[in-house]
């Protein structure tokens, strides 16, 4: 959750959730940390307004969407199976060591796109 729904319902800001299906206008979620953990809650698309102080446009920007962040996400056929014939590791050079060794380090979101492959 990103933003403060209704706290008595567990529908708070950090507040994690498990998706159970995605609906036109609202998400259906299991609460999966704090005092509610467990609880079904149903999470309504809000209405998100830019800031009046934002001067890069001279007009207020209004978009509708669900207040959440993915963190992320598997399809049932990929979390049920995977073969090794279907994963592919890019390798850069210069994370390998003088005994062969491969380095490798977590990669945030932003530096994935950023990341030039190399098929080989």
């Amino acid at each position: 959750m990103i933003r403060n729904l209704n706290s008595d319902a567990g529908l708070c800001n950090g507040t994690w959730l498990r998706v159970v299906s995605l609906r036109e206008r609202s998400i259906e979620a299991i609460i999966m940390s704090g005092p509610l953990k467990g609880k079904t809650v149903f999470i309504p698309r809000i209405i998100f307004y830019s800031e009046d102080d934002d001067k890069e446009f001279p007009f207020k920007l209004r978009r509708k969407q669900f207040p959440v962040v993915p963190a992320f996400a598997m399809t049932i056929n990929k979390a049920q199976v995977t073969s090794r014939k279907a994963i592919k590791i890019a390798v850069d050079p210069s994370a390998i060591d003088e005994n062969g060794n491969i380095h490798n380090k977590n990669i945030v979101y932003r530096e994935i796109f950023d990341f030039k492959f190399r098929w080989e």
